[in-house]
């Protein structure tokens, strides 16, 4: 008998492994950046269509602006998205101006940011991934934590 065939369930899921996208429910990620003084952090967290979460977050090694802390967030996902192959991903994120700035509702005022919304728009369009609004309520239900700001405040 070769390893991963037989009756047991231990097979079936290994820590670590992402399980097969159901076609009919997408993933959802929800995305958050803060910048807090001199730092600042991102964090994602996806659910999977069978209700699992994994989350990542990242601490941001320079000073940055709320909004360039959200796309950090939003890019980190899209990123991770596209690395595990997950397909169409809806984005969840409680930013309109990211949200509307990426989706094309809203001008780039803020020069440095218009690399940011390519880059967003860029691996969107690659993923075939929808971004939508969601208040600062349906996003904090997902991110409970903020560890990168938990040490500095």
């Amino acid at each position: 008998m070769f390893p991963g065939e037989g009756n047991d369930e231990v097979h079936k899921y290994i820590p670590g492994e992402v399980a097969d996208a159901d076609i009919d429910k997408p993933w959802t990620m929800f995305f958050d950046g803060s910048s807090y003084g001199t730092v600042g952090g991102a964090g994602v967290v996806f659910e999977t269509p069978q209700g699992e979460m994994l989350s990542y977050s990242l601490k941001l090694e320079f000073q940055s602006s709320n909004n360039v802390a959200e796309y950090e967030a939003l890019i980190l996902g899209l990123r991770v998205a596209k690395e595990l192959n997950l397909g169409s991903v809806e984005f969840k994120g409680d930013s309109r101006l990211v949200t509307n700035q990426v989706n094309g509702d809203f001008h780039v005022k803020e020069p440095h940011l218009a690399s940011y919304r390519a880059e967003a728009q860029r691996l969107m369009n690659q993923t075939g991934s929808t971004l939508d609004h969601t208040g600062r309520s349906g996003n904090k239900q997902q991110m409970p934590w903020k560890p990168w700001r938990a040490k500095y405040n």
